[in-house]
């Protein structure tokens, strides 16, 4: 029997531009999904290795701001990071949706932690002033729906006096599942932009995007939306009237798209887009499968189980395999994700906080959304998309056990995006040690084999998979079955433009053998 050990995820920037960080609970390693504890530790330390001091938190230069549905309601090491920042003379905002302030709210330690150590607190956003606002420290957001924002915001001056900044977004609320003993264990998203110094101002013009968002809900206004195709990365905001909205942008992309739509939603109905002639997202799926595209589609069974099942039975009536994900780690627990990927290659990608709701981008019954949210879109950028992809495929196994026999398997849904053009092979480079007196050696994954051939003591050779190819690796040396081990190749990322690599991972076997899992995955 051979034992898999781990393998790790290595992105390498191979231009002047710098990638977002994307990362996935709960797959992705503690301290990635954690880096936002880094990101105020970071603040912090440039703020006290400054001697100035700034008494306008106006002009400080130095700030945290987060805009989120709920702080760190048991994140101990984030909200003490957050109070000694604020210690330091940095300018600390947090706004959460005025219901986590409430009464009976006990479990919120994070938000009782802030109030404890003397933060500004103001119950409301409504009728404060600009100086209230400004003055404020943490702020319950009242709107007609939830603030539902997942938005981070840092600034500060780096050693030689220039400003950095960074902001992050997704689905994922920054707490903890300390009640599962299960470090977030929700499926969730984070996606990061880094601006200044060696990361460059290629984002900047969208961290301001989101700055404007932020001082919007604050000030209990509203921004105006815009969407340019040319641009690589887009934000739309709701419950913003005026402008581009993010149904109709979704349904776009959809009816655009001829080959892929992968869709994984926390809350997902049949949103509706007045200004595209009351068209809806099961029109616009339903013609994608239609014309041929693969579709699928993965959401919350506890929030299907919300509603009447009629949208997301519809959907499989027309033959769109829909995938119920129920979360059982713990009782409050879910798959939380809310990403969508179109296509094979120059994948465009959509993410942010923003359920696809009624309430969160309109239907027949809301004709403007009413909760604060974002829609991140992201084209231009397949080593990106690959990623997401990538988590999709990963969602999908890890419920598959628990759907009705009538559900496809995930590799009879891998088999079918195969057969899209575009859709990227997966090369498994193997390396076998020992049984040099054999006669040959022969591998197999995934349905296909191939011949190893013996060089230095050494078997080596290839196989080529669909990406998101999963099976069991075997060998058979002389014609006799040598043992196996699970292989599931979406966990690994092909190469784009060179800037995805894969560790290597070293797999012991029993009568000696040391393989070499994956050398290098190539597009």
């Amino acid at each position: 029997m051979m034992h898999l050990a781990s393998a790790l995820l290595l992105l390498l920037a191979a231009s002047a531009s710098a990638l977002p960080t994307v990362s996935f609970t709960p797959t992705y390693p503690f301290d990635i999904m954690a880096r936002e504890v880094a990101s105020v530790k970071k603040v912090t330390e440039a703020r006290l290795a400054d001697p100035k001091q700034y008494d306008d938190r106006s002009t400080n230069p130095y700030s945290i701001r987060y805009a989120v549905y709920n702080f760190a309601l048991d994140w101990e090491d984030l909200y003490s990071a957050v109070i000694d920042a604020r210690n330091a003379n940095v300018e600390v905002q947090v706004m959460v949706d005025d219901g986590q302030l409430g009464p009976n709210r006990d479990y919120n330690k994070g938000l009782q932690a802030l109030k404890d150590a003397g933060f500004l607190y103001e119950a409301s956003q409504k009728n404060l002033t600009v100086a209230e606002q400004e003055a404020a420290e943490l702020i319950g957001v009242d709107c007609e729906g939830i603030m539902h924002l997942k938005t981070r915001l840092f600034a500060w001056l780096d050693e030689d006096g220039q400003e950095r900044k960074e902001f992050m977004t997704g689905s994922f609320n920054p707490e903890l599942g300390a009640d599962t003993g299960v470090p977030m264990p929700n499926n969730d998203t984070l996606v990061s932009f880094e601006i200044g110094g060696e990361a460059g101002d290629e984002y900047l013009e969208l961290f301001e995007r989101y700055e404007e968002k932020y001082l919007a809900v604050r000030s209990d206004s509203s921004v105006v939306n815009s969407f340019d195709p040319e641009k690589q990365i887009n934000a739309l905001f709701s419950p913003d009237a005026e402008g581009t909205q993010a149904v109709d942008q979704l349904i776009t992309w959809i009816d655009e798209e001829q080959d892929v739509v992968l869709v994984w939603v926390f809350t997902l109905r049949n949103v509706m887009s007045h200004n595209l002639g009351n068209r809806t997202l099961y029109d616009g799926l339903v013609e994608a499968k239609e014309r041929g595209a693969v579709v699928v589609v993965a959401t919350d069974k506890n929030m299907v189980e919300q509603s009447d099942h009629k949208f997301t039975d519809d959907l499989r009536a027309k033959g769109i395999d829909v995938y119920w994900c129920e979360n059982d780690v713990g009782e409050f627990h879910a798959m939380h994700n809310k990403n969508a990927v179109f296509g094979a290659r120059e994948i465009k990608t959509v993410s942010g906080s923003c359920n696809w709701s009624g309430s969160a981008m309109g239907s027949d019954y809301h004709e403007v959304p009413i909760n604060d949210e974002d829609t991140l879109w992201l084209t231009g950028d397949d080593a990106v998309g690959m990623q997401f992809t990538s988590n999709f495929l990963a969602v999908l196994r890890s419920y598959e056990s628990q759907q009705a026999e009538a559900e496809r398997k995930v590799e009879e849904i891998v088999g079918d995006l195969g057969l899209v053009e575009g859709w990227r092979t997966v090369t498994v480079r193997v390396a076998v040690e020992g049984g040099e007196g054999g006669g040959g050696m022969v591998v197999s994954l995934g349905g296909e084999s191939a011949a190893l051939e013996l060089e230095g003591g050494v078997w080596g050779g290839e196989i080529k998979l669909p990406f998101g190819s999963a099976g069991d690796l075997r060998y058979e040396l002389d014609g006799q079955d040598v043992g196996g081990l699970r292989l599931v190749a979406d966990v690994f990322l092909p190469v784009v433009d060179d800037r995805v690599a894969v560790q290597s991972a070293d797999v012991e076997a029993e009568g000696g053998l040391v393989l070499a899992v994956v050398d290098s995955i190539k597009s």
